[in-house]
Parts: C-alpha cells; sequence; structure tokens
C-alpha cells in the first residue's frame, strides 16, 4: 500500500476519534443534580356575585394543573436524561406541605421544597403577563433564578410541542450551568527531567505517624483531690460567760476531697440529664495552737484540734441552653475545735444537717464550670439547746480541667451558727472561713 495513503487514513481516525470525544464531554448531563418540574400554573376567575348591584367582586387564584403532569415528565424526562423528580412523590410533598404557586415566588419556600425533594433545581411554567406564551422560570436550591423566563412557542394552548420546546430549552440551560458549576481541573504540567545520579549514603526517612486527636473532655465520675489554704475562726460568747472570745490569726487549712457520680459509669444513663448526682466527701483539719496568756498559773502553749467532716448528696439538673444547673443537697457537717488548756477554754463540736440550693454553671462546657451552694444549717448536736436560730453555709468553687485526668479547684466554704449552748446556757455565734486550691484526679 501506498505511504501517503496510510498516512491519511490515520488522520482521518484520528480527527473521527478527537470529534466523538469532544461531543461527548459538551452533551453529557451526569452532573446536573435531580430536577423539579411543577405542574403548569393557571389562573382561575370566580364568578361574580354578592348582594350589592353594580359591584364586581371577582377574585383570580394560581393554581396547579396535576392534569399537565404526565406530558410534562414525559417531554423533560427524555430531554434531562431521566433527573426529574417523579410525578408521585412530587404531589405527595405538593399535598403534604400544602404549598400554593403564589408562595413559591418567595427563595425561602423554593429553597425549602427542593430540599425536601433533595433536588438541585426547580422548574416553574406559568403563561407570561400578556398571556401570549407560555414560559418556563428556572431557580436553583439557593432560591436564586439560573437564567431569564425561557418562552416557548407562540400559543396558549399547551400542546406536546410547547412542552418539548420547553423542555430542551431547560436542559440546554441546565446543562450549561451544572458544567459552569464543575471544578475545572488543570493539566499536569510535564515531569521534570530526572536528576544526574550521584553516588551517596542512604538516608532513612522516619515516617509520620498519625496527626493526634483533640481530648476530649467529658463530665468525670469520680475526682479525688487534695488541698491547702488559709482558715479563719471567730468565737464570741455572751458577755455574762467567763470564756474568753477566740480570734486567733489565720491557720493552715490541709483538705482532702472526694466525689463520686455513680450514675455516668452506666452508659445508657451517662449522657442523660439526670446523670449529675453526686456522693461527696470533704475532710478538713486546720495547723493550729493556742496559747494561754494573762494568768500566771496557767500561762504556756496548749494543744489544739481544729477540724470539719462532711458528707453529702447533691443532684443537678440541666436548664437547658445558657441557662445552668439547678439542684439540692442534703448533708451531714461536724465541726470540732477542741483546747487542753489549763484554764477555762469553750471547746465546741457541732454536728448539723446542711439543706443547700445547688448552682451548676459550665463557663467552657466541662472544661471550666462555677458551682455555688448556700442553705440553712440545723444543728443536731449534743452540746446545742435546741435548733440554732440564723444559722447557715455558703460555697463557691471554681473547677478546671486543663486535661481530662486533672483537675484544678479554688474557692471558700463559710459557715455561721448562733445558738446556746447546753447545758450552761451560753450564747455563742461560730464563724468559721476557709479559702483554698485543690489539685486531684478525676476519671
Amino acid at each position: 500500500m501506498r505511504p501517503d495513503l496510510i498516512l491519511a487514513l490515520v488522520v482521518v481516525l484520528a480527527a473521527g476519534s478527537s470529534r466523538a470525544q469532544f461531543e461527548l464531554d459538551l452533551s453529557t448531563t451526569a452532573d446536573l443534580q435531580p430536577v423539579v418540574v411543577l405542574p403548569l400554573v393557571v389562573r382561575v376567575t370566580s364568578k361574580s356575585g354578592g348582594s350589592f348591584a353594580g359591584l364586581d367582586t371577582k377574585k383570580t387564584v394560581e393554581r396547579f394543573d396535576q392534569t399537565s403532569v404526565p406530558r410534562l415528565s414525559a417531554a423533560f424526562g427524555k430531554q434531562l436524561d431521566g433527573k426529574v423528580v417523579a410525578a408521585d412523590k412530587l404531589q405527595a410533598e405538593l399535598k403534604k406541605s400544602a404549598v400554593a404557586p403564589a408562595s413559591l415566588r418567595k427563595p425561602e419556600e423554593r429553597t425549602k421544597l427542593l430540599s425536601a425533594l433533595g433536588a438541585g433545581y426547580l422548574v416553574f411554567i406559568e403563561l407570561d403577563p400578556k398571556g401570549a406564551h407560555w414560559q418556563a422560570s428556572v431557580w436553583d436550591k439557593t432560591g436564586a433564578e439560573v437564567s431569564a423566563p425561557l418562552v416557548g412557542d407562540e400559543g396558549t394552548a399547551f400542546t406536546g410541542a410547547v412542552a418539548d420546546s420547553l423542555a430542551k430549552k431547560v436542559a440546554q440551560t441546565l446543562t450549561q450551568a451544572a458544567q459552569k458549576a464543575k471544578p475545572v481541573v488543570a493539566a499536569a504540567p510535564p515531569p521534570p527531567p530526572p536528576p544526574a545520579q550521584v553516588e551517596d549514603a542512604p538516608v532513612e526517612v522516619e515516617e509520620a505517624g498519625p496527626a493526634p486527636k483533640a481530648e476530649v473532655i467529658t463530665a468525670p465520675w469520680l475526682v479525688a483531690a487534695v488541698g491547702v489554704g488559709p482558715s479563719f475562726r471567730g468565737l464570741r460568747a455572751s458577755s455574762v460567760s467567763p470564756i474568753v472570745p477566740q480570734s486567733p490569726p489565720a491557720m493552715l487549712g490541709l483538705t482532702a476531697d472526694l466525689e463520686f457520680s455513680p450514675l455516668r459509669l452506666v452508659p445508657s444513663l451517662a449522657s442523660t440529664k439526670f446523670s449529675d448526682l453526686v456522693v461527696e466527701g470533704r475532710y478538713r483539719r486546720n495547723v493550729a495552737q493556742a496559747e494561754v496568756v494573762g494568768d500566771a498559773t496557767a500561762s504556756g502553749p496548749c494543744a489544739v484540734t481544729d477540724d470539719e467532716l462532711l458528707a453529702r448528696l447533691k443532684a443537678r439538673y440541666p436548664l437547658g441552653g445558657r441557662l445552668p444547673s439547678v439542684g439540692a443537697s442534703v448533708g451531714f457537717a461536724q465541726e470540732r475545735t477542741a483546747f487542753a488548756c489549763a484554764v477555762p477554754t469553750l471547746s465546741t463540736t457541732w454536728q448539723s444537717t446542711e439543706l443547700m440550693l445547688q448552682v451548676l454553671e459550665r463557663l467552657m462546657e466541662d472544661r471550666l464550670v462555677l458551682e455555688v451552694a448556700g442553705g440553712p444549717r440545723f444543728v443536731s448536736s449534743v452540746h446545742a439547746a435546741g435548733f440554732p436560730h440564723g444559722a447557715f453555709a455558703i460555697e463557691a468553687w471554681v473547677r478546671a480541667r486543663p486535661t481530662a485526668k486533672v483537675s484544678i479547684r479554688a474557692g471558700a466554704r463559710l459557715t455561721d451558727t448562733t445558738l446556746t449552748t447546753w447545758p450552761d446556757g451560753v450564747g455563742v455565734v461560730d464563724l468559721r472561713v476557709f479559702a483554698g486550691v485543690e489539685v486531684g484526679v478525676a476519671l
């Protein structure tokens, strides 16, 4: 065979292949999202009527012509390669949401309908304002207009030719819109020439491990902490009593605190609103020493035991939103101050029941929370004559969780007890304040 004929045959085959590939890229609807084709919108005018002569009460409303659905589905399904929402699905949604043509002139209503049907485009067909021909408006899923209204063949009768004409124009418009939205992938540059081979020692490359995940901090089921801080006490007795008032300087207080939330260990309850049920135990001991002055026969230091034991059950319920969690607690407290001196000194041991209102505010989820509590105290000690008057306790704490297993808490607790001792009948006012910082483990 002649060489020039062979060359001509190769050129013709290559041109045919390129042409076929070029036409395939332009005619595809693979990137087109589903299209909602609404029934024809027709205007219906009601008959005039009424009891007033000469008064025109005609009213024109827009309605969907459900009889046009089969013709529209066939015409648009053919042009859009079946990318049309099924007629039964569309009619069910229109009936369910009670959508009227007038409401779909609002962008938000168009977006709502497309979202419910999982589609990307909406086609709205109606007569133009002059009533000369049918026109189709096309909107995307944001409610924006894709193009100016597309005009069909002249005439007010909606025939098969009009439906095919509109379907073809809508298909061309949507295909072009899909092609414009498709990201353009730039051709990769040619690879650089290989570098000159140089003999060198092998280099070991350490493989990078997986990226560290952000630590998730949730409410703990157990917190065990120890703390330290200053402790103050002021004791005043009635003027007829030989008891000397006690106002020692600040004492060093050492604390140990344990909080246990049993419901957070139950998987089905851990994430519910009822999981904030806490059993708490706390012990504080003050490092103190007393000294008798002004009495030559009994001067000198004497030992002091000053501590507090607290056990309580508290429950809180989240109010939702930015509101805090609110609840209550009931607890048992014992405050003891015992002196071993040679002169009359009032040693006290108060045992009381505390009923407190509990409030917890999450400032930064569970990383930073504020706890506030307060309420009355009912003394049940054998050293008190009846219930106290005006006894109360308040406390406030800020808890920080720098990591999931570290808990840092800072705050203060104040207790005030006003009562009459038994059997001596001495009026006593006992005020105690502790402010400190606790560090512990959270699980």
